[in-house]
């Protein structure tokens, strides 16, 4: 009986699968070859499923099992430490920040609450009130036209502050125009 192509080519994967044994056995045989060998191995792993149980089963022998990377676990812990620290100790610097710009905006307002004598008592200190600064500088009190309306005004001694301020307002001209003519 002649076989085809197909099954000498299947029957040729067969023996050089099975090794060596199945080399030298005849196409009529090599069915019944193969299912020895099956039975064999079968026999084989019954024997050793009853000394080692279920790992006998298993192609690998069982690997021991993973480790975590405790080095790098201990880098993330203090990292995130760390960090923890510094968010507390950033909230805490504000907070006595605020505290103190609080008790310092209640001081001043206790101040400004006085009488109006100038002085208070903070802390056994004494601190000094300046005069509110207006315009450029200016210290006094009023306006600087109040001066014309007052009682002890006289307007004959004016004059010679007139003359002088006269004199002041056209140097300050004098050196705008030098400014303005040096710019250009």
């Amino acid at each position: 009986m002649k076989r085809s192509l197909f099954s000498t080519v299947v029957n040729d994967l067969i023996r050089s699968a099975a090794g060596k044994e199945a080399r030298n056995v005849d196409d009529d045989d090599l069915e019944e070859h193969i299912a020895n060998m099956i039975a064999r191995d079968a026999r084989a792993k019954v024997q050793k499923y009853e000394k080692v149980g279920l790992n006998a089963l298993t192609s690998k022998p069982a690997s021991p099992s993973l480790k975590p990377n405790t080095r790098f676990l201990k880098h993330i812990v203090k990292a995130t430490d760390n960090h923890n620290k510094s968010v507390i100790r950033a909230a805490e610097e504000r907070a006595k920040t605020f505290q103190e710009e609080r008790s310092r905006k209640r001081r001043r307002s206790s101040i400004d609450s006085t009488d109006g004598s100038g002085t208070e008592s903070i802390d056994n200190r004494t601190v000094k009130r300046k005069p509110l600064a207006r315009g450029r500088g200016k210290t006094s009190e009023g306006s600087a036209m109040d001066k014309y309306f007052a009682t002890s005004y006289d307007p004959s001694k004016d004059t010679h502050e007139s003359e002088s301020e006269a004199k002041k307002h056209k140097k300050k001209r004098s050196k705008k125009k030098r400014r303005s003519a040096h710019k250009k």
